[in-house]
């Protein structure tokens, strides 16, 4: 599914794509119901939609989508989540901040990120991971109150709400 999606990204030029705007974003693939909220309006996701800083993105039951970012990195949406792009700014100092409501998200990370200058991290109401470049899924559940992160390819440090950290390797999960 990378090479699809690098493949996309060569081949309608994403980044060009959000030269004229202050788009972070764009989704790539929609299927179900899938709404951006943006200010006070709410709107239907289709491929080609651009996301921005702020946006609070929500899958239904039976949807799913994958957003590529300006950065070359892609989110993958699962069924029943809620999101924000809290931040997402690029440049020399990177900083990215996910705010997970509920559901689960995939990140497939491409930037090195240093967890000082550059960040990338995603809050739940429970933790809060931070990566350093790397593929992986984090997860809260409403129902539970339990965050998990899954990290599929390099390194993800994960601290919950009293403060402890753990630093979670490729092919290991926390919750």
């Amino acid at each position: 599914m990378k090479i699809l999606v690098f493949s996309l990204v060569a081949l309608f030029g994403l980044p060009l794509a959000f030269a004229a705007n202050d788009a972070r974003g764009m989704f790539l693939v929609v299927k179900g119901e899938v709404t951006v909220k943006r200010a006070e309006t709410s709107s239907p996701a289709k491929a080609g939609f651009k996301v921005f800083s702020g946006d609070i993105i929500t899958a239904g039951k039976d949807s799913r989508a994958k957003i590529g970012m300006k950065d070359h990195n892609v989110i993958s949406v699962s069924p029943d989540t809620t999101f924000t792009i809290v931040n997402y700014v690029q440049g020399a100092n990177r900083n990215v901040e996910l705010e997970l409501k509920s559901g689960k998200i995939r990140n497939d990370v491409q930037n090195s990120y240093d967890g000082e200058k550059n960040k990338f991290i995603i809050k739940t109401p429970t933790a809060v991971a931070g990566v350093r470049g790397t593929d992986f899924i984090t997860s809260f559940d409403v129902g539970t109150n339990v965050t998990t992160v899954t990290t599929l390819k390099g390194r993800v440090e994960l601290t919950n709400a009293a403060g402890k950290t753990v630093s979670i390797g490729a092919g290991m999960n926390s919750s």
